[in-house]
């Protein structure tokens, strides 16, 4: 299934594939192997390219972004290409968007957070970027990229908020054994090598016959009754 034009972004939901190229977003179906133009990504007619957008919402619905030229405009659009619900709009081009049912989450490049309802396709919160506190340790930037919805959710106290959330080091690499000391090594060498030089002249044969007598000795010792008098 050809794309001349190529496919920039696409997701998926079951057997239906919403893909965008460098203008329009289209409408596969995987099973019927058919597919079929939709919303332009740009409105504006000013030959400004825009950075497509693909939401999933359900197994028949998507949400995609069309920019106006004035501002932004989410449409809710089924798989066979048909529009529902209402629209939602921004002021200008979200930088990432997420779904976090029943709310759309858009970080914009002004780095606010706006928080849509999709029943009601309403603005429900919208969150000013936080102001550089260079005095803070580290530093709080105000550098907002990404917005990613969390399966397992994401709890900080109230009270806790400002230390708990606050950047620490990882360090990445472990730190290494201490090499053996020279004089370690040396020492072991030439215990090694006596060793060698006992077994080969037969002296270690007689070490260790001595040393079994004195244990046997040792033994014969410790028998002794202690109450008797010599």
């Amino acid at each position: 299934m050809p794309f001349p034009a190529g496919g920039l972004v696409a997701k998926r939901s079951g057997h239906f594939l919403c893909i965008a190229d460098k203008e329009l977003y289209h409408m596969v179906d995987l099973t019927g192997a058919s597919t079929f133009p939709m919303v332009p990504i740009s409105q504006a007619g000013d030959g400004k390219l825009m950075k497509p957008s693909i939401t999933v919402i359900s197994e028949t619905e998507f949400l995609i972004l069309s920019w106006t030229g004035q501002a932004t405009i989410g449409i809710f659009i089924t798989v066979e290409g048909d529009p529902v619900r209402g629209t939602l709009e921004w002021p200008t081009y979200p930088e990432s968007i997420t779904l976090d049912y029943p709310f759309i989450i858009a970080v914009l490049p002004n780095q606010t957070v706006d928080i849509h309802n999709i029943e009601t396709q309403s603005l429900i919160q919208s969150i000013l970027a936080p102001s550089s506190s260079p005095t803070s340790s580290p530093p709080i930037t105000s550098d907002r990229k990404r917005v990613i919805w969390t399966a397992g959710g994401f709890l900080v106290p109230s009270s806790q908020g400002s230390s708990n959330l606050k950047m620490v080091p990882v360090p990445l690499i472990r730190k290494k054994k201490a090499p053996l000391a020279v004089e370690d090594e040396s020492a072991n060498e030439a215990s090694t090598k006596e060793l060698e030089l006992m077994e080969e002249t037969g002296k270690y044969e007689d070490v260790r016959d001595s040393a079994t007598e004195d244990t046997k000795a040792a033994d014969v010792v410790e028998d002794t009754p202690q109450n008797i008098v010599q």
